[in-house]
């Protein structure tokens, strides 16, 4: 198909969905030849806007990276023309330049995705009911697999924490909450630094090539176990947001 072979050309009206958070999409880039598309994400059920383009910009560079479903939303705002490339055209161009230019490219790719993930977790004051959603996410996956005893993926560490690992944590929270894997990991980070979970280094024969692979890519590959106590969890995520609302009570009055 020669259409996949070099850029082509396609049309989306204003308010089409060009592609969608959470969904695999097709490994191409767009360029913009004119109009404007808006790119954005859910944050706790809220869309949080991450950037308006327009002319001559593109996005969808994430397809260069190893596939995994798309960060965020792109719509158009107006009617747009768009030049498509396919990803693997892209990496031919890339296979003739220096390797640390591919380097630049890729690693510019993976802060961009991380940025847009910060901006959207932090957009909102109101996040603290995400952590305790998560926290309720964490005992549930607990609670299942202590019940069911199927296999040995969630493990006693150390008192009565259990280790999970990461890529399991991720998968849930994506199927229930539709988040992207820089969102979760955005807000089990902000949980560590609650002292409501804690990600450490571990062994799971249980991790697919594909996971520790993503691992590898947050410079993480050898943190790939989320620990966290299952029975105090949602409450103490509960205490956190409680207190962290007083203290947003008390400013209000000072």
């Amino acid at each position: 198909m020669n259409h996949q072979r070099s850029p082509w050309s396609r049309t989306a009206a204003p308010g089409e969905v060009i592609y969608s958070e959470g969904f695999a999409g097709d490994a191409v880039v767009y360029v913009i030849a004119d109009g404007k598309v808006e790119i954005s994400t859910q944050c706790d059920e809220k869309k949080v806007i991450l950037a308006t383009l327009g002319k001559g910009e593109f996005f969808g560079e994430a397809a260069l990276l190893p596939p995994e479903p798309r960060a965020h939303t792109a719509k158009a705002l107006s009617f747009c023309q768009l030049t498509v490339v396919a990803a693997d055209v892209v990496e031919e161009e890339l296979a003739r330049v220096s390797p640390l230019l591919r380097h630049i490219v890729r690693t510019l790719i993976r802060r961009v995705k991380k940025k847009d993930d910060i901006l959207a977790t932090n957009t909102h004051a109101d996040f603290l009911p995400g952590v305790v959603s998560y926290a309720h996410v964490l005992s549930l996956m607990a609670g299942s697999e202590n019940a069911d005893r199927l296999d040995s993926r969630v493990r006693r560490a150390q008192g009565e924490e259990l280790s999970v690992p990461l890529p399991e944590v991720i998968k849930k929270c994506h199927a229930i909450a539709g988040h992207s894997r820089p969102h979760v990991m955005a807000m089990l980070k902000r949980m560590e630094k609650l002292n409501l979970v804690s990600l450490e280094p571990g062994r799971s024969d249980r991790v697919s090539n594909t996971s520790a692979r993503y691992s590898a890519q947050d410079g993480a590959a050898n943190r790939q176990l989320v620990a966290f106590d299952p029975v105090r969890i949602i409450e103490r995520a509960q205490q956190v947001a409680d207190h962290d609302l007083d203290l947003s009570i008390s400013s209000d009055w000072n």
